[in-house]
């Protein structure tokens, strides 16, 4: 149960399997290991290192996620691959690792996952697995399914690691500003059309501090996509108090069936979606100011322009983008906003 406090529901902790150490405490892991049965069968790279991340398996989305968190996927064939990479990675210096294998491989060979003694996370597969069958050895004729790594790689423990930086000095097509929903929505929206897209935000984590209320409709589920973590309760009324300071307030209640978000938890798995894409992402890099070729960026000392063609201010309602661009402001309310 340690993995609750990370953002992980009851269920799905049953399909994560910390190795030797508690989830909160596996630091930096830097290799992702991924079972060759994962493959298409017929995929040339099914037992070969390497994917062309098709789409056709769930093998090229967590290759794709984990390097974005500076992770090297490698592909498992057996066990005793399993064991020479992982006793060949403690021997490197590796910190952690997060792998993927079915609860029942887990189970048998637990014993020597704790005498290797390099700590990590199991993902469970979905699908019934040979060892389901009790045709182990048939292995090499099915083709399993990966639970969806980003739910594992959105939670609140391991967002604390920063991502991998995409560098700066490439050209993009598109450069989004600012890691909120309308950004990550954007950026995503961009990368599934198979444009180079950047995505970055000032700060340096992902939904910290919290930008705005919690409050949204429930039609919001058909724009975006997120898992019910992200939902701490439902509400069914909105009742709205206006006053002018004089006069009693004017009350206004209607029906507006909607969720209260983990709006931290919520904007990651937007990114998290956006990345599993194609998009890169840099944080802790502000916009500047526009330039001929693009846009001028502060990273940490540096001061330099990210060449693009496009750029999407998404950087909230004063936004500094559309100042530049020349756009009239946005006109504004103060309002403040509880929940019961």
């Amino acid at each position: 149960m340690d993995l609750l406090p990370h953002g992980f529901d009851e269920e799905e902790t049953h399909h994560l399997f910390p190795v030797l150490k508690p989830f909160g405490e596996v630091k930096k892991p830097e290799a992702l290991l991924l079972p060759y049965c994962a493959k298409e069968v017929e995929c040339t790279y099914r037992n070969l290192q390497g994917c062309e991340e098709c789409g056709r398996c769930t093998v090229g989305d967590a290759s794709r996620m984990g390097r974005s968190f500076g992770m090297e996927p490698i592909t498992i064939q057996n066990y005793e691959d399993l064991e020479s990479v992982l006793s060949q990675l403690k021997r490197s210096g590796v910190h952690g690792f997060v792998g993927s294998c079915c609860e029942p491989f887990y189970g048998k060979h637990r014993p020597d996952f704790e005498r290797i003694g390099l700590p990590g996370i199991l993902v469970d597969v979905e699908r019934s697995t040979c060892y389901d069958l009790g045709q182990e050895k048939k292995a090499s004729r099915v083709s399993l399914k990966i639970r969806p790594t980003s739910t594992f790689l959105s939670s609140r423990g391991f967002w604390s690691s920063p991502m991998v930086e995409a560098p700066l000095t490439e050209a993009y097509d598109i450069v989004v500003v600012g890691a909120g929903p309308a950004g990550s929505s954007a950026a995503k929206a961009a990368a599934q059309r198979g444009v180079r897209v950047l995505l970055i935000d000032r700060r340096q984590r992902i939904g910290v501090p919290i930008q705005c209320a919690e409050l949204v409709t429930q039609w919001i589920s058909r724009h975006a996509h997120f898992s019910s973590n992200c939902v701490i309760q439902t509400t069914e009324t909105m009742v709205t108090h206006l006053s002018n300071g004089a006069s009693p307030d004017k009350i206004d209640e209607i029906k507006s069936p909607g969720y209260m978000l983990d709006r931290s938890l919520f904007d990651k798995e937007l990114v998290t979606s956006a990345i599993l894409a194609g998009a890169k992402i840099s944080t802790g890099t502000k916009a500047i100011g526009l330039s001929s070729k693009g846009l001028w960026v502060e990273h940490g000392s540096k001061k330099e322009v990210i060449q693009s063609a496009v750029i999407i201010g998404a950087d909230g309602v004063h936004s500094l983008i559309g100042r530049w661009a020349g756009l009239p402001p946005v006109k504004t309310m103060v309002a403040s906003s509880m929940r019961w």
